[in-house]
């Protein structure tokens, strides 16, 4: 499974700003899911940066835990 995550509605975001001029209440955090997943026994990246992906892509698909 890939997560892809912004840290916020951003359509929301950009719809307030044009009918309203300011916006709240948009940004949120979230769980570390690389952890949680890891607490299911399944390997988990966290990738920053683009070069990171393919190498973690290869990684996951060997192996015998579950993906």
């Amino acid at each position: 499974m890939l997560v892809l995550r912004d840290g916020k509605y951003g359509v929301i975001q950009h719809h307030m700003d044009t009918r309203l001029g300011r916006h709240f209440g948009v940004d949120f955090g979230n769980p570390d899911l690389a952890i949680y997943a890891e607490s299911f026994g399944m390997r988990a990246y966290r990738i920053e940066r683009a070069d990171e992906l393919l190498p973690a892509l290869r990684s996951s698909l060997e192996g015998n835990a579950p993906r």
